[in-house]
C-alpha cells in the first residue's frame, strides 16, 4: 500500500496561472504548487483579499 501524494507545480507548464490550474485539474495529483512570487501578483488580489 502507498502512501505517497503527488503535486504538480504550476510554474512548469509554462502558462498562465488560470490555464495551469486547469490542466492540472486533469491529472492524478493530490495538490499544486504555486510560486507566489512570480505567478501572483498583488493587483490580481480583490479588496477581501
Amino acid at each position: 500500500m502507498s502512501f505517497l501524494r503527488f503535486a504538480v507545480a504550476t510554474e512548469d507548464f509554462g502558462s498562465s496561472l488560470k490555464s495551469a490550474i486547469r490542466r492540472a485539474a486533469s491529472l492524478p495529483v493530490a495538490g499544486l504548487r504555486l510560486n507566489a512570487r512570480h505567478e501572483v501578483r498583488a493587483d490580481s488580489f480583490g479588496d477581501t483579499a
